[in-house]
């Protein structure tokens, strides 16, 4: 599912919301039919994982990086490498001096600096690595232009099949990939559906879809499978 709208719609307040992180003043959030109230806070937190928009950059070690997702797995190779190979970071890795033990920060001796999809892959790489049932991927593109944005997303979209994932964006491009959207405007979930049934409504989405449309051509995006290679 993907929410979205303009920058003040309340689209990250939904998703914290759901996410149990603020409290309901009115009205309830149901998960199974079951409310949330009735769930444990810990269990419900460690079946769920979110990317935010500010998610840390942390100027450790790749390791680490990847292993704060799960600390359990922090000593294991075979996982973390497992992990990495799914966002296709495995040969990056591999090529650096000191591989998994290589700081992320030129400040330290032999460290490296990501480019900023690359510290997308790497938050992704967390995020998979607790292996929750609902994952929220809250803007973190928001920085990256157009086409690596689109990268990134395929790339989350692969890697979520059979989960329940949440996808929040002003921006217009990741929602062909989506199977249902929510429009929100000032607070309040003002349409519902597919891209297809959005378009023909014409309405909200369709505006904001006629004035991006141009950032995201087929001929922009048409590098998928040499990025996922």
């Amino acid at each position: 599912m993907l929410i979205i709208g303009h920058n003040g719609s309340g689209k990250t307040t939904l998703a914290h919301g759901l996410l149990g992180l603020y409290e309901w003043d009115t009205g309830e959030m149901r998960i199974n039919g079951k409310s949330l109230q009735h769930w444990s806070r810990r269990d419900y937190f460690e079946k769920s994982a979110a990317i935010f928009q500010d998610f840390t950059r942390y100027r450790y070690s790749i390791r680490e990086n990847v292993a704060f997702g799960n600390l359990e797995t922090l000593d294991n190779d075979e996982i973390l490498y497992s992990v990495l190979e799914k966002v296709n970071l495995t040969d990056k890795v591999q090529g650096l001096v000191n591989k998994l033990e290589t700081h992320l920060t030129k400040e330290i001796e032999n460290g490296y600096e990501l480019s900023g999809g690359e510290w997308q892959k790497v938050a992704i790489a967390r995020a998979f690595l607790k292996d929750a049932e609902l994952i929220v991927l809250d803007e973190p593109t928001s920085a990256l232009d157009p086409i690596t944005e689109m990268k990134v997303f395929e790339l989350f979209h692969e890697l979520s099949r059979n989960k329940t994932t949440i996808t929040i964006s002003h921006r217009i491009g990741p929602t062909r990939l989506s199977d249902r959207i929510l429009v929100m405007e000032h607070g309040q979930i003002v349409e519902e559906g597919s891209f297809r049934e959005l378009m023909e409504k014409k309405g909200l989405y369709y505006e904001m879809y006629q004035i991006q449309a141009k950032y995201y051509e087929e001929p922009m995006i048409q590098n998928k499978k040499e990025y996922m290679a």
